[in-house]
């Protein structure tokens, strides 16, 4: 009797199944499903195989799908072929532990959406500039309040409103931005004014950020940040990380007296960010910082080449196969030259410009080009090495010539220290040995030959043609020297002419005199007004003034008379 019952209750089961059309496993079915299966402890489990038990399937399915205990994977039969269930897209084939992107018509970007080659890994740049203020639309919390001066004031945008705690620190104000609002916070702003006292200024503190308002992470701090007036203070901070919430914990204000503490206004903002290209791989091309390669390796900023030789000042070099190492400079060159620091140079060869022959040690073919020298040349081992390259036109050539000189303008110096004292003196010009040497800020004055002019500090105006000519001069003007040794001895003299070797040879204070022939008026020291023309004329005089002596010889014996005329 049981059997019967229990085949026909089972039969009824069956019946029931093929009537609804769908079944379900510990569920109602769902309408769209044949077969509903839930659980929360067991799982649905494929048929499990060999590949080649599955290669064996007579007639198989489309559709039907197996677990590949060979290749670890599910598979199906999809009508014509057994085929590995993808992982991801199609685009994409796995295979053991490759993976091959299957369509080479298309780019792979990390970071960007637009690769500018078949690969590309972009990376965040931070500008330096930020955003308007963030800390609106949202709440602003805190700690404590002192009555009447809630956490609001501080977010107001009004100068003279503010927040106060109770007299209880540490003590916090914060905002809280809103939820799907989180932001990447920067830079924050805190405010504070002092008409009343700076003791309640905010000395100690941090800024923190929170996802969930309990659980903080410090992101700045500060101390001794106490106001001394009424300031706006700006804190820039690396935030990568986006939090809803943010908060300035102070820890101690600036005063003793009591624990208030107050800020005025609060401001936070987030820093502009733009992709830079870290790597491109495109057309048989690799760039580094550069999303347009030129050439198989494109390098856009430093490298740094890690192999166990590096240290300060080597250099790269390669072997036969082109492997790089770090090597010391003094090893790179065989043939002479020498790297050292950022010098190269070498004791005996010789160096071409523009030339493969090169005659002398240094050979230049072509024009010389200077740059930043403010349009002037300086040429020879300390030659205008003090000039503060401003628009200033000198010419120095010659060694240490215009070593001196800072902003004197519009002079030209030729010869070993030509000009080497001169610092702010202008439009003076010297040619030969130590010419000019120790002018320092005289003006307008020229001077050729070895020594000329040597003494001449301030003296303006003077011209001096010859060896020694006027070589004691210092602050003498307006003199005219040509000859050896013509106006020697002159010191303060003023509007001498001497023409002719040793003319006014020793004239020293005496002006407005005029000399020419061999060692015309040679023994003058403060005679003026004096006129020797010809062969040792008025050889003699010393003091003599207002003499006039025309013809070799004549008032050769004179010395201290005046008011002499000798022709003759």
């Amino acid at each position: 009797m049981k059997k019967s019952i229990f085949i026909i209750s089972f039969t009824l089961f069956i019946y029931s199944l093929i009537a609804q059309n769908n079944v379900g496993i510990n569920t109602t079915p769902d309408p769209s499903a044949v077969l509903d299966v839930s659980s929360t402890g067991q799982g649905l489990l494929i048929p499990r195989m060999t590949a080649a038990e599955m290669n064996a399937i007579s007639s198989p399915a489309t559709s039907l799908m197996v677990f590949n205990t060979t290749a670890n994977a599910f598979w199906y039969w999809d009508g014509s072929q057994w085929t590995e269930f993808s992982n991801g897209t199609s685009l994409w084939t796995l295979s053991g532990s490759t993976v091959d992107l299957t369509d080479t018509t298309f780019k792979v970007g990390i970071g960007t959406s637009n690769p500018s080659g078949k690969f590309e890994v972009a990376t965040l740049n931070h500008t330096g500039t930020y955003g308007s203020d963030v800390a609106t639309g949202g709440a602003a919390t805190a700690s404590e309040e002192y009555p009447g001066q809630p956490a609001n004031l501080a977010f107001d945008d009004a100068p003279t409103t503010y927040w106060s705690n109770n007299n209880n620190l540490p003590a916090w104000i914060g905002y809280d931005l809103g939820s799907g609002n989180e932001k990447r916070v920067a830079r924050y702003v805190v405010a504070y004014n002092s008409v009343i006292t700076n003791d309640n200024s905010p000395n100690d503190w941090t800024f923190e950020g929170s996802d969930d308002g309990t659980s903080w992470t410090i992101l700045d701090t500060q101390s001794g940040q106490g106001w001394t007036a009424t300031e706006t203070k700006t804190y820039d901070i690396s935030n990568t990380t986006h939090y809803r919430y943010y908060r300035l914990n102070i820890s101690d204000n600036k005063g003793t007296i009591n624990n208030f503490v107050s800020v005025y206004e609060m401001q936070m903002k987030e820093e502009t960010l733009t992709n830079i290209s870290a790597l491109v791989v495109d057309d048989g091309k690799v760039g580094i910082g550069t999303s347009s390669p030129q050439t198989q390796l494109d390098i856009s900023g430093g490298m740094r080449l890690v192999d166990g030789n590096e240290g300060d000042g080597k250099v790269m070099v390669s072997d036969a196969l082109g492997n790089a190492i770090w090597s010391e400079a003094t090893t790179v060159n065989t043939s002479g030259w020498t790297i050292n620091g950022n010098l190269v140079y070498s004791t005996f060869d010789s160096v071409g410009i523009g030339t493969s022959t090169p005659h002398s040690e240094l050979e230049v073919a072509g024009h010389i080009y200077q740059t930043a020298t403010g349009q002037s040349v300086f040429l020879g081992q300390g030659a205008g090495s003090n000039d503060d390259l401003t628009d200033n036109q000198n010419v120095f050539v010659g060694y240490q010539s215009g070593k001196a000189n800072t902003s004197g303008y519009y002079n030209t110096a030729f010869g070993y220290r030509s000009l080497f004292s001169n610092t702010t003196g202008f439009s003076n010009t010297a040619g030969g040995y130590e010419a000019l040497l120790n002018n320092t800020t005289g003006y307008g004055n020229t001077a050729n030959g070895y020594h000329s002019l040597y003494s001449n500090t301030i003296g303006n105006e003077n011209t001096a043609n010859g060896y020694q000519s006027l070589y004691s001069n210092t602050t003498g003007h307006d003199n005219t020297a040509s000859g050896n040794s013509s106006l020697f001895s002159n010191t303060t003299g003023d509007y001498n002419t001497a023409c002719g070797n040793g003319s006014l040879q020793d004239n020293t204070t005496g002006s407005r005199n005029t000399a020419y022939g061999l060692n015309s008026l040679v023994s003058n020291t403060i005679g003026e007004r004096n006129i020797a023309v010809g062969y040792i004329t008025m050889f003699h005089n010393t003091s003599g003034e207002e003499n006039t002596a025309v013809g070799a010889y004549s008032l050769n014996s004179n010395e201290t008379g005046s008011y002499n005329t000798s022709v003759g």
